[in-house]
């Protein structure tokens, strides 16, 4: 399943992402980690503006729709959204029968933690969900190493340019 996402990932001229809560803090991991080493990548909270950039998106594009419990409803129309668009999508999901894992064309799963009922920032789901996407990323930097790499190392070049410029304003 990780070998499938990467592929689907590297042929994919852009990515759109969406996640609610905490979930939306990986979402943006995806989005920063992917944008560093030259890959397109939308995410965004508000599902007006994600639906606009769907449905101009390019064949092969992709949707990464995230949510711990799999069942909120902006998650779930998203995704019929993008599958009706003709996306390839993907959802993160804890290990559980949701409705988002079953609508998706590959449903990866992270550990149903039972988030205690206080529980802060959801930080089980959430550290649980970094660590699939880390999973994704590392092995998508390996397949295409030396691409990526070099990728990598102009966005922090650019990134240090930037703070010196910073630094003598």
């Amino acid at each position: 399943t990780i070998d499938q996402v990467v592929d689907l990932i590297a042929q994919a001229p852009s990515m759109f992402i969406h996640g609610l809560g905490a979930s939306f803090l990986v979402a943006s991991d995806i989005k920063q980690k992917f944008n560093r080493i030259g890959k397109q990548v939308f995410c965004t909270q508000d599902a007006h503006e994600l639906s606009a950039l769907m449905a101009i998106a390019e064949a092969d594009s992709v949707y990464i729709g995230i949510s711990n419990s799999g069942d909120k409803g902006e998650s779930l129309l998203l995704m019929q959204l993008a599958k009706s668009l003709g996306l390839k999508t993907i959802s993160l999901t804890k290990d559980s029968i949701n409705p988002l894992r079953d609508l998706a064309e590959i449903g990866l799963t992270t550990a149903d933690t039972q988030e205690a009922p206080l529980r802060s920032g959801a930080t089980i789901s959430l550290l649980s969900q970094m660590y699939a996407v880390d999973i994704i990323f590392y092995h998508f930097m390996a397949k295409n190493y030396q691409h990526n790499i070099m990728h990598l190392n102009k966005s922090r070049q650019a990134t240090a340019e930037f703070e010196q410029l910073f630094e003598d304003f």
